[in-house]
């Protein structure tokens, strides 16, 4: 399952590079886990490379449906993969190995809006913004570059992650169904 939630996180995210940013818990710390993806973002969406998210209650399957390759399923698994909201943002936490990715969304209308810390194309520039805001812990491979990057904030810190648009739009969903 663990490996599953990995796949679907860095798959969904599209991300650019190979270095990631990392989180010690689920976030935000400071909000109450949800049981259930609510009721008004259920259903099935697509994005502009017709990728399709699949929500329910409490699972998510995203994938294309030309590829039999391509096709993750999840729940919301307490330990695993987590749900929050933070004002009118749902942060979904997955676990893997070595911390938890974050992906945050946001629903208006029809649409469904994906953000991601992505270090892709100003990588710099997004290290030096969360230096400025709390402590970043560098984790090395073996061949001594850096694997990812692990941040532990508060509730407060995240709240300023959020408000400094350090997560940055990856992919916009349009409810189909």
């Amino acid at each position: 399952m663990k490996q599953i939630l990995l796949v679907f996180s860095a798959t969904m995210i599209m991300l650019s590079s190979c270095t990631s940013v990392k989180f010690e818990s689920a976030q935000p710390k400071d909000k109450e886990e949800l049981k259930e993806f609510p009721d008004n973002v259920l259903g099935i969406y697509i994005d502009t490379e017709r990728d399709t998210l699949i929500l329910t209650s409490n699972s998510f399957q995203y994938g294309n449906k030309k590829s039999s390759i391509f096709r993750v399923d999840g729940t919301l698994t307490s330990g695993e993969s987590i749900l929050k909201r933070d004002n009118d943002y749902y942060v979904l936490s997955l676990k893997d190995e070595n911390g938890w990715e974050v992906i945050t969304f946001k629903y208006s209308g029809k649409d469904l809006t994906v953000y991601y810390i992505d270090l892709g194309k100003d990588r710099e520039k997004t290290i030096k913004k969360l230096k400025g805001i709390l402590a970043v812990k560098e984790v090395k491979d073996s061949e001594g570059k850096v694997d990812y990057y692990l941040i532990n904030p508060s509730g407060k810190e995240f709240e300023t992650l959020m408000a400094k648009n350090i997560f940055s739009r990856v992919t916009t969903f349009t409810r189909v169904k």
